[in-house]
């Protein structure tokens, strides 16, 4: 199965892990999973206030928010592409689901 991948072209990023996880990686990521600020908030175990800023630039999160966020949408199925990862620049994907 074939699915859509957006692309963000937002320089500004959180560096998490070994990436960069940009504000406008997470809100693609959210509307791939079509999750609201509120349920992404509900399932890291974070604010939605915290979200809400995190998304908009106005808050830069500790590295441990931004693992949370990142390994939350990423269980939820999401992948984070690097820059590096493709010719336009960083993105996210929803990863191949296979039929068991």
């Amino acid at each position: 199965m074939i699915y859509r991948i957006i692309f963000v072209d937002n320089p500004v990023g959180i560096v998490a892990n070994t990436g960069m996880l940009t504000p406008a990686q997470i809100r693609a990521a959210r509307a791939l999973l079509n999750l609201s600020q509120d349920e992404l908030a509900e399932a890291s175990g974070l604010a939605r206030q915290s979200i809400k800023n995190i998304e908009r630039g106005v808050t830069d999160p500790r590295l441990s928010t931004a693992m949370m966020i990142k390994t939350t949408l990423e269980k939820a199925g999401v992948q984070f592409l690097e820059a590096n990862d493709s010719a336009v620049g960083p993105g996210v994907a929803l990863k191949t689901q296979t039929s068991t």
